[in-house]
């Protein structure tokens, strides 16, 4: 177990337990959030926010189409001056096809998250959702865990800049 200097436990405890210090490091309320969020989670979430309020984050849909749609309504409807962030936790891999079906050397997209639905987001097709925002100034902030395959691959996942 590691401990950061205010003493707080920095354990890894897997990508669901990574939702919890999320919501703790933007300070989340069940009510009255100065930071509006979207979340989409594949399971129940038993949340204490720092107001003492304890209640459960329902699961929602998770699969492909409901996140591609979630990311669009998002970025459409985001203010010049508006920033995004994007958390993913999960399973992700190297596929052995691309998006377009075909085979190594046909196109380099290979790298995808893998949606509650089983059903591949590739690299490319996760940023032009980002890219579709009405103001090219909205800053967006991408952060993908992913499964222990995707981390022994690392070198073949790279993230640009949006």
């Amino acid at each position: 177990m590691h401990l950061l200097d205010d003493g707080a436990n920095m354990e890894l405890n897997g990508t669901k337990y990574d939702l919890f210090l999320l919501l703790q490091h933007f300070d989340y309320c069940h009510k009255g959030n100065p930071i509006n969020f979207t979340i989409i989670n594949d399971f129940e979430v038993e949340f204490t926010d720092s107001t003492g309020v304890r209640k459960i984050i329902p699961k929602v849909d998770a699969g492909r189409d409901s996140i591609r749609t979630t990311i669009q309504r998002i970025m459409r409807t985001a203010e010049p001056t508006s920033k995004i962030a994007f958390f993913y936790g999960g399973h992700g891999e190297y596929a052995e096809v691309n998006m377009m079906g075909g085979a190594d050397g046909e196109d380099s997209d290979f790298q995808c998250i893998i949606a509650a639905d089983g059903r591949r987001i590739y690299g490319k097709e996760l940023r032009s959702w980002f890219c579709d925002a009405r103001y090219s100034s909205v800053a967006v902030t991408v952060r993908i865990t992913t499964s222990h395959y995707f981390a022994q691959h690392a070198d073949k996942f790279i993230l640009g800049r949006i």
